[in-house]
């Protein structure tokens, strides 16, 4: 937020992009100041496990048939 007020985007909503870490980081930014983002994008996010939902971390669950 303090880059924000730094370079004065924050009279109107931004639309705002983050890649790899930067998806992880611009999520949290999203969700944490959500009337200064008008639309988020991330391409292909990582992150801080803390930051997701239990069930969206890690591997996903082993798969219960097998198609041999």
């Amino acid at each position: 937020m303090q880059l924000m007020v730094a370079v004065k985007l924050t009279d109107s909503p931004v639309h705002l992009i983050g890649t790899s870490m930067g998806g992880g980081i611009a999520g949290v930014y999203a969700s944490r100041y959500t009337d200064n983002v008008a639309l988020l994008t991330l391409i292909g996010p990582t992150g801080k496990a803390g930051y997701a939902p239990d069930h969206r971390v890690g591997r996903p669950p082993p798969l219960t048939k097998s198609w041999d």
